[in-house]
C-alpha cells in the first residue's frame, strides 16, 4: 500500500507523531520486542512528552537513532541505552 505524502504533511502539521517513528526494536529468539521509548518510560527515565519530542525530531528528518537524539537533548545518558540493549538480550 502506497503512503500518501500529503497524509504525512498533515500529521506533521498537527504535531501528531505516527507510532512508527518511535520504534526501535530488538528481538531475542523467543522474546517479545519492546520499543526503546516504551522501555525508557517504563523505567522512569523519560516522560511520554520527551519520547514524543524525540519522535517529532525523527519525523522531521533527523537521521540519528532514538537514543542519540534523546542523549543530545539531555533526556537520557548513554548508560540508559546500554541498559535497554542489555535488557533485549
Amino acid at each position: 500500500m502506497a503512503v500518501n505524502p500529503i497524509d504525512g504533511i498533515r500529521q506533521l502539521a498537527t504535531n501528531a507523531v505516527p507510532a512508527y517513528t518511535r520504534e526501535l526494536r530488538f528481538r531475542g529468539r523467543d522474546e517479545m520486542s519492546e520499543r526503546i521509548g516504551d522501555y525508557m518510560i517504563r523505567k522512569g527515565v523519560m516522560s511520554q512528552s520527551q519520547v514524543d519530542e524525540v519522535a517529532r525530531a525523527k519525523a522531521s528528518g533527523d537521521a540519528r537513532h532514538f537514543g542519540e537524539i534523546a542523549i543530545s537533548l539531555g533526556f537520557i545518558k548513554p548508560a540508559d541505552v546500554e541498559g535497554f540493549l542489555a535488557a533485549q538480550k
